[in-house]
């Protein structure tokens, strides 16, 4: 698949990152092309894919599609410019062919937060407490939260887009609005599909995160990654055009299956080894496996070792401030009391780490030699690979992302839980052929969780760990 995406020599690349001031990620797009596996890559086998800045070459086999990336400043199609008018925006609204049902595509960016500790936190509680009683005027409930520099670089905020002009020869697929006018926006010349904006740069920026300087804490601007996906499938005929692409996913598993589930339990405060008795022997006799992501601070060689030896997995939930820190203090700390090496990790959102940092924990989990990540903020229903950026141009790397999470957890009060929702959710995301993780703290909501799993009809599911996932997908990449 590599071979049929066409890229501008580096050169032109960091041309156009100094004109854009934003990072290069189109040439990272296989990330998405291959997440469906053989399934889609038999599909787009004869597709060509050019990213924006190249030369385009006119001849072209007539059975290919070849699917163009704008912006364009200038586009020349026998000696005359089919570009219209050019435009700065942070969101595009896409209206299809007939100028009804608009898209909107962006690119995501985050709100972060800075995690206080125990300490501080408990000394904000009490200093709320007092000025509530005296009626002082509340702290903002945006309080610190922001979008840090560290994150700007990566080129968050406006991109460009440019209609093309009516044309005989020109077919309109899909318009925007230029004031209060409709101007074709994605347009069809022969075998070409030619599109105005960056739309394989925005659905390679829905597999990474920018790196963040706190802790993320929410979304400024968001955008569902299988939104822009769908659109380029529908423009390159992979799908129909009334479907999704949720359709491709079915036909992804192994024979006998159609669906995944993984249970997640993060491991943040300590449960009594009865407690974990119990859990393993529900999952024992649903036949359901699980991944355990432990704490430092909560590592107990005996559970360990026992999760182990009843066929789930055990992984890191990191609190780690510096890659230094992850490998010395805590990969290093495992492998000596407990024997092995955790295959993956996630980062734990609570007092003493320093939340989720994007791209920075990518790198720290790659290059610590792990085979799978996690990534926040993006509800990715396929896992997938990661993005690695050399020089503000993205390739695709080894280290694997695993499918969003869905958690049980609201809070930890009794009634704080998700029981209601999931249970019409987990059967939705899973008749459409994904893969859902189910998300749970083993100290609290285990009746919820014991009776939400009951209650699924998980018959033609393949129940995984993490790892088991990681070597499922990588076998049909």
């Amino acid at each position: 698949m590599r071979g049929n995406i066409t890229i501008p020599p580096v050169a032109k690349i960091k041309d156009i990152i100094s004109i854009e001031n934003r990072y290069y990620l189109s040439s990272a797009i296989e990330v998405c092309l291959g997440k469906y596996g053989k399934l889609l890559e038999e599909k787009l086998y004869n597709h060509k894919f050019f990213t924006r800045g190249v030369n385009l070459v006119v001849k072209e086999n007539q059975s290919d599609i070849v699917f163009v990336e704008g912006s364009f400043d200038k586009l020349f199609i026998n000696g005359n410019n089919i570009v219209s008018e050019t435009a700065e925006c942070e969101t595009l609204d896409v209206y299809d062919a007939r100028k009804e049902n608009p898209i909107r595509v962006l690119y995501n960016s985050y709100f972060e937060k800075k995690i206080r500790s125990k300490l501080i936190q408990k000394k904000e509680n009490i200093m709320r407490k007092v000025l509530a009683r005296f009626c002082a005027k509340k702290k903002s409930p945006r309080d610190g939260i922001h979008i840090s520099e560290t994150q700007k670089k990566w080129g968050c905020g406006n991109f460009r887009v440019n209609s093309f002009k009516e044309s005989a020869y020109l077919e309109p697929l899909y318009y925007i609005k230029m004031g209060q006018r409709f101007c074709p926006a994605i347009v069809r010349y022969g075998n070409y599909i030619l599109c105005g904006f960056p739309l394989l740069d925005m659905i390679s920026w829905q597999h990474t995160m920018p790196d963040l300087e706190n802790g993320y804490y929410s979304h400024d601007r968001y955008c569902d990654s299988s939104v822009l996906e769908t659109l380029l499938f529908r423009l390159i005929k992979v799908i129909d055009e009334d479907a999704n692409s949720d359709i491709l996913l079915p036909g992804s598993w192994p024979c006998n299956y159609n669906a995944g589930f993984i249970v997640r339990h993060d491991y943040d405060r300590r449960i009594d080894d009865d407690t974990l008795e119990k859990i393993l022997n529900f999952y024992e006799e649903k036949k359901v496996k699980s991944t355990w992501f432990w704490l430092r601070k909560t590592f107990n060689k005996k559970q360990i070792n026992e999760v182990i030896r009843r066929g789930h997995e055990v992984a890191l939930h990191t609190e780690a401030h510096t890659s230094e820190d992850l490998v010395r203090l805590e990969l290093n700390y495992l492998s000596n009391q407990c024997s092995f090496t955790p295959l993956g990790a996630t980062s734990h959102g609570g007092a003493g780490g320093v939340g989720y940092l994007g791209n920075k924990n990518i790198e720290w989990y790659r290059d610590s030699g792990m085979l799978y990540g996690e990534l926040l903020g993006n509800q990715n229903r396929v896992g997938h690979n990661s993005i690695n950026i050399e020089n503000g141009i993205g390739h695709q790397s080894s280290l694997f992302i695993p499918p969003a999470h869905y958690s049980l957890d609201l809070g930890m009060k009794e009634d704080q839980h998700a029981l209601d929702s999931l249970q019409e959710g987990i059967p939705n995301i899973l008749n459409k052929g994904h893969c859902c993780v189910l998300m749970n703290h083993p100290d609290i909501h285990l009746k919820q969780l014991f009776n939400l799993i009951e209650n699924i009809n998980l018959e033609s599911v393949m129940k995984m760990t993490f790892a088991d996932y990681f070597y499922l997908k990588n076998k049909s990449l």
